[in-house]
């Protein structure tokens, strides 16, 4: 039932996410907080019981902290280009949501297309080297193998597989954090807090129009 919700909901942002709701808004807020707390539960869990492993090269995640689109995937083209121009032999590890394979599996532009692996790989493909893996520990040992000397995990600030060197969050300036509610209340897939808190480097995708910065200085 929760996953269904979730894959409704990833598929746009409904009007109770924003930061300013009316009455009855705010009364499906409270409807949904249970599956919230479920979810927020479900995750602490997962972290609890993963084992994080390493795999011998850096390893620089790219993620967020909000359900759909922040800017992440523009980001993390600007960051190849940024690597390859020190030689380096990147490689991306995505889930390749929406597409229908599984992994580990090397993103081939020419044969596969948006219902085998999403349209993100399509378009991270075409810049460097790209896997899906649903494992992402099994799609950075495939990288590692094939000659990749840095990996990018795209979105996957809650996969807890693999040590990350780098942490780098991306928000949405103009979006901001919504109502700031988790799952499936809000579009939080964890609390702010803990999001920043644990980056590295925070990249804003527009400007911050919520004064983000202000309110979570470190």
């Amino acid at each position: 039932m929760l996953q269904k919700l979730l894959i409704f909901f990833k598929s746009g942002y409904p009007s109770f996410w924003k930061k300013k709701g009316s009455i009855l808004q705010k009364i499906i807020i409270s409807i949904l907080l249970p599956l919230s707390f479920l979810y927020f539960l479900v995750s602490k869990i997962n972290k609890k019981l993963k084992k994080k492993r390493t795999i011998g090269i850096p390893v620089i995640c790219v993620g967020n902290i909000n359900t759909g689109g922040t800017g992440k995937t523009p980001f993390v083209m600007h960051l190849i280009n940024i690597l390859k121009k020190k030689k380096k032999n990147v490689h991306v590890i995505t889930r390749g949501y929406l597409g229908k394979l599984n992994g580990p599996i090397k993103v081939n532009t020419k044969k596969h297309t948006f219902n085998d692996v999403g349209d993100e790989a399509l378009l991270l493909a075409e810049k460097a080297t790209t896997w899906i893996s649903k494992n992402r520990f099994e799609g950075a040992l495939k990288a590692t193998l094939n000659g990749a000397d840095i990996i990018i995990l795209d979105d996957a600030l809650q996969n807890y597989s693999i040590h990350q060197n780098l942490k780098i969050l991306v928000v949405d300036g103009g979006f901001g954090f919504g109502n700031e509610f988790i799952l499936p209340a809000g579009p939080l897939r964890e609390s702010i807090n803990s999001g920043i808190k644990k980056s590295d480097l925070l990249i804003f995708f527009n400007k911050d129009k919520n004064n983000i910065k202000k309110k979570n200085k470190r």
